[in-house]
């Protein structure tokens, strides 16, 4: 029985582990997700590519998951399994809950709430369709090359059209019942018992809402999601099975020994599997479609979610490295555009400038997008009488306010639980070009058996250091100051008591001040490091002695 008892409590540590940090890691890897596809993007707009067949069908992948997993990384902090919930208007009007009034059944829908489900619910479908798309046309090129069907199906107009086909299919799968959504005017359909009915006619705005019908129905397709995940996992397969036979034969035939790539197709195919066929097993468990299911498993399928996700992150991540890793023609684009942007053409002060102008233009949108949707009002107009403490006052009070709605106030604190993530990205970057440049400058000096200066060395793992601490101890210690952990996962971690957490608070003022430590020492680094710039420190004190000093040189 002790056995047994570790054992389920090790079982259950796991799983809490999976519970706290899963969300984490899937944080750090949608944001890498994005980045990577959108450069995998640029590859695939090229000119040699663009016109293939299978790299359009690449690019309506890429477009897909960049799509979905932007999404999810902006919505970060919500609730981001229940599609119900996010559907579902927020909108409140000084405290007003205007569903109370409306007739029984109808809910009031988000606009914002729509956009992002529909992209979520669309995407992954799309991108899984399309992939079996380019799975099946790779397969009939190979199986029959000189078929004229065939032939017909890889020109770059039939593709098209069939992977419109596919985007317009499941974009009106998952939105069918947003026909029958009515815009009511909010005081005409105000119900007799409404809590607060004096009130209630006094919003005069339009609402999105849909019937109990068509919300039902588009609710009973969530429990037969598991089906549209697993008939792919196992359609995905056979064509990868049918292919590498193809592919193997071909090679017996020919005695050919070119590079095989049957293991980044069987990479692709497991990948594809456990990203999707997983999810889909948890959705059967989820919803119940396996009767007589024990809880321990039903728990156990909940806690796994977490790594689930993280394969779809991953799938989608590998998209970009497979196709380097497969294709001698996505090589050779990456080579020219290489070539194209040379090393001596970027170091030139118009890329420079470009270059720190499009990094500080993103940040400034990153931390300040949601000041779009100021609002300029007369304050007066605007009261509301019953919840103002003073409301003669308040009258008196004639002036302009720029105000903000919750909604998008609420945005800009979710942006706050990210925030770590932005500290550490950098921190894992940073130390990468680090290494890279110390292993060239090591294979300079032993190429040319000469001595570079000592303090190279030395002051490039001092910024490199300095950065890491100042960085990175801010990003951990951001973590657990900005997540909020349920009352399961503080169970599991066994963090009811805030000690911890207080002491990150009473270390984040120390955090803070390895800060301007590491802007100081820039000045610094530059005169140890940058002969070019103690001369131009020295020009600027010592003009004269400078001057003949060049003279004396020239002579």
């Amino acid at each position: 029985m002790g056995v047994r008892s570790d054992y389920s409590l090790l079982i259950n540590q796991i799983l809490g582990y999976l519970l706290v940090y899963g969300p984490t890691v899937n944080t750090i890897l949608e944001l890498s997700t994005v980045i990577v596809n959108l450069l995998h993007l640029i590859i695939l707009f090229q000119k040699p590519l663009r016109s293939s067949s299978i790299f359009i069908l690449m690019i309506g992948i890429c477009l897909s998951d960049i799509l979905a997993f932007l999404t999810l990384f902006l919505f970060i902090g919500e609730d981001r399994v229940s599609w119900y919930r996010s559907l579902l208007s927020t909108l409140r009007y000084s405290g007003f809950e205007m569903t109370l009034c409306l007739p029984p059944g109808y809910k009031s829908l988000s606009l914002i709430g729509l956009t992002k489900v529909l992209i979520l619910n669309s995407s992954r479908p799309i991108s899984i369709w399309l992939a079996i798309q380019m799975a099946f046309l790779r397969t009939l090129s190979i199986v029959f090359p000189m078929n004229e069907t065939v032939q017909k199906m890889g020109k770059a107009t039939f593709t098209v059209a069939m992977a419109t086909a596919i985007c317009l299919f499941w974009i009106l799968y998952y939105s069918w019942e947003l026909v029958f959504v009515k815009i009511w005017w909010f005081p005409d359909h105000i119900i007799r018992n409404c809590w607060n009915p004096e009130k209630a006619r006094k919003l005069t705005v339009y609402l999105l809402v849909l019937d109990p019908t068509s919300l039902a129905f588009a609710r009973q397709r969530e429990s037969w999601e598991f089906l549209i995940r697993l008939v792919p996992t196992t359609l995905y397969p056979l064509l990868t099975v049918s292919l590498i036979i193809e592919l193997w034969r071909i090679r017996k035939r020919r005695k050919s020994k070119d590079t095989d790539p049957t293991f980044l197709i069987l990479f692709m195919t497991l990948s594809f599997m456990l990203s999707e066929g997983l999810v889909g097993v948890a959705n059967c468990l989820e919803y119940g479609c396996i009767r007589d299911l024990s809880m321990d498993v039903k728990e156990y399928s909940e806690s796994f979610s977490q790594v689930l996700v993280n394969l779809r992150s991953f799938n989608a991540l590998s998209h970009a490295f497979v196709c380097f890793g497969m294709s001698s023609q996505y090589r050779g684009t990456v080579a020219k555009m290489i070539c194209v942007l040379k090393p001596k053409k970027l170091t030139t002060p118009r890329i420079t400038v470009a270059m720190a102008l499009g990094i500080t233009v993103f940040w400034i949108i990153y931390y300040s997008w949601e000041l779009v949707f100021l609002k300029l009002w007369w304050f007066p107009d605007h009261l509301d009488f019953k919840a103002c403490f003073f409301p003669k006052a308040a009258l008196n009070s004639k002036f302009y306010v720029l105000v903000l709605h919750g909604d998008y106030y609420e945005q800009g604190l979710n942006r706050e639980l990210r925030e770590y993530s932005v500290r550490l990205l950098p921190v894992f970057i940073y130390p990468l070009l680090t290494v890279s440049l110390l292993i060239e400058l090591w294979r300079i000096r032993k190429r040319r058996n000469k001595k570079l200066e000592g303090n190279t060395t030395k002051l490039t793992l001092f910024m490199t250091l300095s950065f890491m601490l100042s960085e990175g101890l801010t990003g951990i210690g951001l973590y657990p100051v900005y997540i909020k952990l349920t009352t399961e996962q503080e169970k599991v971690l066994e963090a009811e008591n805030d000690t911890f957490r207080r002491y990150l608070d009473s270390t984040y003022l120390l955090f803070n001040c390895l800060r301007p430590f590491n802007a100081l020492s820039h000045f610094f680094v530059c005169i140890l490091m940058s002969t070019q710039y103690r001369d131009t420190v020295a020009g600027l004190f010592c003009r004269c002695k400078v001057k003949e000093k060049y003279n004396h040189d020239l002579e």
